[in-house]
């Protein structure tokens, strides 16, 4: 190997580039946290805190519907009559053609329950998460500032939260 066929390879190396992103997460968090506590008040870190387990919990919402909608796109696209959701058997392929009816259905389904969501998680961070933001955010003297990234902090995670079904199919 030379070092361009060692780099490319290391590159697309699906251990290295967990590894990776395990380490930055780390790394990240290990200067990050420091950096804050020396720069900010506690105040501020507080609801620093408080806008990082919102997102962590859209993030979290994802984890479970990401990989069950993935897998039942790829049987419908491997042929798949029909997916049942308590079964034990593998589905029925009756075809080796990717079943294009199912897929619609599928993506139909897929595109109500994240749309539901989206809304849920719209309502729950303008009144519940609001509400639990909002004593930290009095106490401190930016509250203008920490008001208006609040707003962005919703408008993301409403905009990523649509944006999945793209990712999912």
């Amino acid at each position: 190997f030379n070092n361009s066929q060692l780099l490319k390879r290391l590159l697309n190396s699906p251990t290295i580039t967990t590894w990776f992103a395990f380490l930055s997460k780390s790394l990240g968090l290990i200067i990050l946290v420091p950096l804050l506590l020396i720069t900010f008040s506690k105040e501020i870190i507080s609801v620093f805190f408080l806008f990082e387990i919102f997102i962590g919990l859209q993030m979290l919402a994802n984890v479970g519907f990401h990989s069950t909608l993935v897998r039942v796109i790829a049987y419908a696209a491997g042929g798949s009559k029909e997916i049942k959701i308590h079964s034990s058997k593998p589905p029925v392929i009756e075809q080796d053609i990717i079943n294009w009816n199912l897929i619609e259905q599928i993506y139909s389904m897929i595109h109500y329950l994240l749309s539901g969501i989206t809304i849920l998680f719209f309502l729950f961070l303008s009144i519940l998460g609001s509400f639990s933001v909002y004593k930290s955010i009095q106490l401190t003297n930016d509250q203008n500032l920490l008001w208006a990234s609040w707003i962005c902090i919703i408008v993301a995670i409403v905009i990523n939260q649509w944006g999945q079904r793209y990712v999912i199919y």
